[in-house]
């Protein structure tokens, strides 16, 4: 009765992965400065190190390994640093 063409099924398979390609984008968060490649010691009960933080609004919004803040913050201004206290 009614005759499919390749093209009228393709095009919803298209526009599903298209779909779930862009909902499956992890956005990053936005930060006014990272500081990465640091040794940052942390005022902890450990004193426990690190080597990134994110700042936004004068405040750390995030701290970690480079891998990880560089991952998840979108970079206003980046400072490869060697020592900072926090």
């Amino acid at each position: 009765m009614f005759k499919k063409s390749a093209g009228n099924f393709l095009l919803p398979i298209t526009y599903c992965l298209l779909f779930s390609a862009l909902l499956s984008c992890k956005f990053r968060q936005k930060a006014d400065l990272v500081i990465h490649h640091a040794k940052i010691y942390t005022a902890d009960t450990a004193f426990s190190t690190a080597e990134a933080m994110a700042i936004m609004d004068g405040k750390i919004i995030a701290i970690g390994t480079n891998d990880k803040i560089l991952k998840e913050y979108d970079l206003g201004q980046t400072w490869q640093a060697s020592i900072v206290l926090y």
